[in-house]
């Protein structure tokens, strides 16, 4: 017998990176079978039964655009987006704070 769940997770995505080994400052929004790359994420995410909330950690360069893009969306999990910090610990910080 299983027994159903009823503890429920935050999830933090760290999209705020520079993306200086792939090339491009927006690697998440770059596409990906026909999608951003973020969106993926998001969606995988939205479909989790034990994630209940998303924060989503955005490099200044991106910000505006990723928030148009979860705007734009159709996910009701990512429902935050915070501004990241100059290392990626700083950024995964952010994300917990939020």
């Amino acid at each position: 017998m299983t027994r159903a769940r009823e503890s429920f997770a935050s999830a933090v995505v760290v999209a705020a990176g520079k993306g200086e080994r792939f090339g491009a400052t927006d690697k998440v929004l770059r596409p990906l079978a026909g999608q951003p790359v973020l969106a993926w994420t998001l969606e995988a995410l939205e479909a989790s039964e034990t994630v209940a909330d998303v924060v989503v950690v955005a490099g200044e360069h991106t910000l505006s655009a990723i928030r148009a893009l979860i705007d734009r969306g159709n996910w009701t999990k990512a429902r935050t987006v915070v501004t990241g910090g100059a290392r990626r610990q700083d950024s995964v910080l952010a994300g917990l704070r939020a």
